[in-house]
């Protein structure tokens, strides 16, 4: 868009002598001001100072106490290491102390330590051990005759002034001794009152105090004060060298000669040299001659140990603001005069802004009509985030797209509407958003549509920064794209099932080529020794010749069988009739068509199955199941062993069926490939039976399209059992088959 040229005429000689007179009305106006404000900043100032006292004394009131708090809790923290640990070594103390980071977030503390309790009579063994963590010299201090020490074990940093603490029995000190049995009492932080530390040395002499945080011993009831005072076994605690922790919490407040506030803090109520806990001007003398102005004196509870403020600024301080009403008065005279000047010109230059402005609205407008309209027919989505993720923004194409209603979207949080396991990858996104300072695209994930379904999106954003620089939220624009996401996962689909029919077309031939060959090469051998050799036979070398025929050509039939149902079940053309009827009726014909082979082998083959055990299933599928276990089961037992088949009740209305053997056994990784089609698990029986391990797989199928499950337990040489469950009586349907036996 071309911005138009536009040309100003200003018609400055009619209205010059009313303008005139418009500065000169301000001026006037300027004047009587600036003489009306000095006269009530004289007599306001007391006041203002006053308010600005108070205000600044309650500011550093709150900053105490919200500093104890924030050491309570990092003493919280130390006890609850304790808490969720059996044992915290030195070491590991150490390493605690050192990723909190106290000296960059708490300044001030002098340390922060472990005093652990010591009954009389393990006080030498304490020590030992202590001794034998390479401290030679190590003891606990005081050493007398008492019931129960305590001895403080860890203190971080360990070093400096901190080194004379090691070992010291704080619970002989009757005023710390008070604020530990408080804390252990009542499960607090307890803080102590004026006591001078064992880190003090001639040098710099202050005034100390201690928090104390208790640590009870794991797995013990701390509900009523006796639980407590029998679990305690210790205290995580900080001593406090005063000067040093007012110094760390309030920095260089009163560094401003003419604004200086004094603080003196007193332990309890009482205001006296005993009790003097910190001055912040102890070393100056700006009030050894001045005379006190202000007092304010404002208490700091801390879990029912107080500590009295005491505020004082003096009379001299407040001298020179006297001087600031003359400055006042003649710097508002001066600026009068400056604005007489500015407004003549900001009068004659008033028209132009008025035209500039006018014509500045008009293209704004029309440039807001333009966004909007390309946001309100926008296929995408566009929004705006807060930092915390919440939506301030959405366009209608939400509506149009999701069904929720804008109004309803905005003021939300954005986790509301995304798919649960979507939100890391949304949280790590805005996350690079964030500290690349750059456009980003391409995090997938999935948002809610008001029927309850869940469509894929695809989103981008930059961040959203204020005049300074910081990060006020997230614009961005999400894009549909389930029938993409869609489409590659059918492909993707259709690729596993091209992988898995692949495998079962090169196991299926492989079985044709190798399987089907062998048996019939032995067949085709035995016809043509019978055609070149029949005239010189004997009898019982024919019968031999055919018996070995007749060996091959059974297992050829089953083998082709085997193909056959599992080809038929592959394109569904397995008919599927279940009935219920007597398990054991269905079991004893199997065992007895698999005798004969057992025989051979002298494997005892029987049966556990309760007489009146039912179970439905299709008859055929389930004389298939069985046939192939059983006969594996002979196929894969030695000599002499032993194959029994089990049978009993589960819950769900279920029957579980186990054929067990004594037979050869199976690795792990062979029981993990039975039931695969693309993995070759066959191999010869104990007496050279051929396999293919295609009857596993009819089974496995067979058994799940009754709804029911087959597994194997083995351990090689030990034996396997392969159990199965079916149902045990079907929901019952008009024409459903009645119960029969077989």
């Amino acid at each position: 868009m071309k911005r138009a040229n536009l040309k100003y005429k200003f018609p400055l000689s009619k209205s010059s002598s009313k303008n005139a007179w418009k500065a000169l009305a301000i001026l006037i106006v300027g004047l009587v001001l600036t003489a009306s404000f000095a006269f009530f900043t004289e007599r306001n100032v007391e006041a203002g100072f006053k308010a600005e006292f108070s205000l600044v004394c309650n500011e550093i009131k709150t900053t105490i106490s919200d500093r104890l708090h924030a050491h309570a809790q990092l003493l919280r923290c130390g006890s609850s290491l304790f808490a969720a640990s059996d044992t915290v070594t030195r070491k590991g103390w150490e390493l605690f102390i050192k990723r909190a980071k106290i000296d960059e977030n708490l300044h001030g503390i002098q340390g922060v330590g472990y005093s652990v309790i010591i009954p009389e009579n393990q006080l030498q063994q304490h020590i030992s051990n202590i001794r034998k963590e390479g401290f030679s010299d190590f003891t606990v201090k005081p050493f007398s005759g008492r019931a129960v020490y305590t001895s403080i074990i860890y203190l971080e940093p360990f070093e400096g002034r901190n080194l004379r603490a090691f070992g010291y029995d704080m619970y002989s000190e009757p005023i710390r001794r008070k604020a530990m049995e408080q804390a252990r009492d009542f499960d607090v932080a307890a803080l102590s009152g004026k006591v001078i530390l064992v880190q003090e040395t001639n040098k710099d002499l202050q005034a100390g105090a201690l928090m104390y945080v208790p640590v009870y011993r794991n797995g013990k009831s701390t509900n009523t004060v006796e639980e407590r005072r029998a679990a305690i076994i210790g205290w995580v605690y900080s001593p406090y060298r005063m000067n040093d922790l007012m110094n760390g919490i309030l920095g260089h407040w009163d560094s401003t000669e003419s604004r200086r506030i004094r603080l003196q803090i007193y332990d309890n109520d009482s205001i006296s040299a005993n009790s003097l806990l910190f001055d912040s001007q102890r070393e100056g003398a700006l009030f050894h001659n001045n005379l006190i102005k202000r007092v304010l004196t404002l208490p700091v509870v801390f879990n029912g140990k107080k500590w009295t403020l005491c505020f004082l600024q003096s009379e001299e301080q407040l001298f020179f603001y006297d001087n600031k009403v003359i400055i006042i008065l003649l710097s508002g005279i001066l600026i009068s005069f400056l604005l007489f000047g500015l407004i003549l010109s900001l009068i004659v230059t008033q028209t132009r802004a008025i035209q500039i402005a006018g014509q500045l609205t008009s293209e704004l407008k029309e440039s807001e009509e333009k966004h909007r309209h390309l946001i309100e027919n926008s296929h995408d989505i566009i929004y705006t985030l807060t930092p915390d993720g919440v939506f301030m923004f959405v366009s209608p194409a939400w509506t149009a797209l999701l069904g929720h209603p804008v109004n309803q979207v905005s003021g939300q949080p954005f986790q509301q509407f995304v798919h649960p396991d979507d939100l890391p990858a949304c949280f790590e996104f805005f996350q690079k958003v964030i500290g690349t300072g750059k456009r980003q695209e391409g995090v997938e994930h999935r948002v809610q549509h008001i029927d309850g379904t869940w469509h894929w999106y695809t989103s981008s954003a930059v961040p959203l920064r204020d005049e300074t620089g910081k990060v006020i939220g997230f614009e961005g624009t999400a894009r549909d794209i389930t029938e993409g996401k869609i489409a590659r996962e059918e492909i993707n689909h259709k690729n596993e099932e091209l992988l898995i029919l692949n495998a079962e077309k090169d196991k299926f031939f492989s079985i044709i080529a190798h399987d089907l060959r062998s048996p019939f090469n032995v067949f085709l051998g035995f016809t043509r020794l019978m055609v070149e050799n029949l005239p010189t036979l004997k009898l019982d070398q024919i019968q031999e010749i055919s018996l070995s025929m007749r060996n091959s050509a059974i297992k050829l039939f089953n083998l082709l069988e085997n193909l056959l149902e599992w080809s038929q079940m592959q394109r569904g053309l397995c008919g599927f009739n279940p009935q219920s009827f007597i398990l054991l009726s269905g079991v004893s014909p199997v065992i007895e068509l698999v005798r004969e082979a057992a025989d051979k082998k002298m494997i005892r083959i029987s049966d556990e199955v309760p007489e009146d055990l039912m179970v439905t299933a299709d008859i055929q599928m389930f004389d298939s199941i069985l046939r192939n276990l059983v006969f594996n089961a002979v196929k894969f037992t030695h000599k002499s062993g032993k194959v029994i088949i089990y049978a009993k009740p589960v819950p769900g209305n279920f029957v579980e069926i186990s054929i067990r053997d004594t037979g050869i056994g199976m690795s792990r990784s062979m029981i993990d490939n039975l039931f695969r089609f693309d993995v070759k698990t066959n191999r010869n029986g104990t007496e050279g039976e051929p396999s293919t391990g295609l009857g596993l797989i009819i089974c496995k199928d067979f058994i799940e399209k009754h709804g029911g499950r087959i597994w194997a337990e083995s351990e090689e040489g030990k034996g396997s059992i392969f159990r199965f469950i079916l149902p045990s009586n079907l929901i019952q349907q008009p024409g459903d088959p009645k119960k029969v036996n077989i």
